[in-house]
């Protein structure tokens, strides 16, 4: 066997595609890394996104106006864009 349908994207790919796996009985897991890769960056972003929520809430409680979050914000998520950034402002606080 030199291939296996991935689980996920259901496209035959080589072994060598496959993170290795001891009790599998190919010796592979059934996700392409690919497929694995994807999924973690998914859900660094999702947790991401709700640490951005959380820091929002709490700048927010401190009395500051979304355009001085916006400012804190960029310092604290430096990779963060900016829009994605004043859309999660805008979603919990409403504009300035």
């Amino acid at each position: 066997m030199t291939s296996k349908k991935c689980f996920k994207c259901h496209v035959v790919k080589d072994l060598g595609l496959f993170h290795d796996h001891p009790q599998k009985k190919d010796g592979k897991l059934r996700d392409c890394m690919e497929c694995i890769e994807t999924s973690h960056k998914l859900a660094n972003e999702r947790e991401r996104a709700k640490d951005l929520k959380v820091r929002i809430i709490q700048l927010s409680k401190q009395g500051l106006t979304p355009s001085l979050i916006l400012t804190h914000l960029r310092h604290e998520f430096p990779s963060g864009s900016y829009r994605s950034i004043t859309n999660a402002i805008d979603d919990l606080l409403g504009d300035d």
